[in-house]
């Protein structure tokens, strides 16, 4: 709790896009970047016609809070196949069970590469398990990224 907010406003200030920390109810909009705030898991929930985050202060799930796998699988009961899930660096096996969901789903899930990971443990275990389509170098990710949703040009 805490270094989420001044991380999301360092990539605000490094991206020169709007950054900021998920809130409760908070309407998803095209070109959203939300990160899960510290200490509490943030998931994805449908509104009507739209999509809103839903915080929760659950029990740790993976050793970690948050954790993204309750992110990526509540995306995945809404979007399905549309989904494009990355994993970077961190320790553990966070995101492999979500990743998972992404992949039986039809989505996509890049993960960074071993060699420009500061910890491979989170990319490593997606990748270990089958689930990551491409394993890229960390600078290769945001030009993928926007070539698989046509972002780029």
């Amino acid at each position: 709790a805490g270094f989420t907010s001044i991380f999301a406003k360092s990539l605000s200030h490094r991206l020169e896009r709007n950054v900021q920390e998920g809130s409760e109810a908070h309407d998803l909009q095209p070109n959203d970047i939300l990160i899960a705030p510290g200490g509490i898991h943030m998931q994805v929930q449908p509104y009507g016609q739209s999509t809103r985050v839903h915080l929760f202060d659950g029990l740790q799930i993976n050793y970690c809070k948050p954790s993204v796998d309750p992110m990526f699988e509540s995306a995945v009961a809404i979007y399905g196949a549309a989904i494009l899930a990355v994993v970077l660096t961190g320790m553990g096996h966070d995101g492999r069970d979500g990743a998972g969901a992404v992949m039986r789903a039809g989505g996509t899930v890049l993960a960074q590469d071993k060699a420009t990971s500061v910890v491979w443990g989170m990319p490593g275990a997606v990748t270990e398990a089958g689930f990551a389509a491409e394993v890229l170098p960390l600078n290769d990710i945001a030009p993928r990224i926007l070539s698989l949703t046509n972002g780029g040009s």
